[in-house]
C-alpha cells in the first residue's frame, strides 16, 4: 500500500453537483463520462458500491504498469466525481490493495471538507 501511495504524483478532481432543478443534465453528463470510459484504452480494474454510491476504477496501461487511473464515483442524490491519478510505475494490483484499504480505514474526514462541501 505504501509503494502504491508513493507511486502517485498528481491527482485531478472534477465534480458535478446534483440539482433538483436539473437532474436531466446531470444524468446526461454522467452518461457522456461513462461512454468515454468505455473506450478500449481504459482497462477495468474494479467496480463496487459503497456508502457514498457506485465506484468504478479503470486504468490506462497494462497489467504490469499503469500510466493513469480513473476513479468515477456517482450518486443520484449528490452528483458524481472523477479522480484522475497520474504517477510513476503504478501497479494495478497495488492500487487494488490501496483502494481496498481505503474502504475500511478510519481517517479525519475534515481533511476532505472542501471536496465534500462541493456536494452540499
Amino acid at each position: 500500500q505504501q509503494k502504491a501511495f508513493k507511486s502517485v504524483k498528481r491527482l485531478n478532481f472534477l465534480g458535478y453537483k446534483a440539482s433538483d432543478n436539473d437532474s436531466v443534465t446531470m444524468k446526461t453528463e454522467l452518461v457522456k463520462v461513462k461512454t468515454i470510459l468505455k473506450d478500449d484504452k481504459y482497462e477495468d480494474l474494479m467496480e463496487f458500491n459503497d456508502k457514498m454510491g457506485k465506484i468504478l476504477v479503470k486504468y490506462i496501461g497494462d497489467e504490469d504498469s499503469a500510466e493513469e487511473f480513473i476513479i468515477l464515483g456517482s450518486n443520484s442524490e449528490t452528483g458524481f466525481g472523477i479522480v484522475r491519478i497520474l504517477g510513476n510505475d503504478m501497479k494495478p494490483e497495488e492500487m487494488i490493495s490501496l483502494v481496498d484499504a481505503m474502504k475500511t480505514v478510519k481517517f479525519d474526514e475534515s481533511k476532505l471538507n472542501n471536496i465534500m462541501n462541493f456536494y452540499k
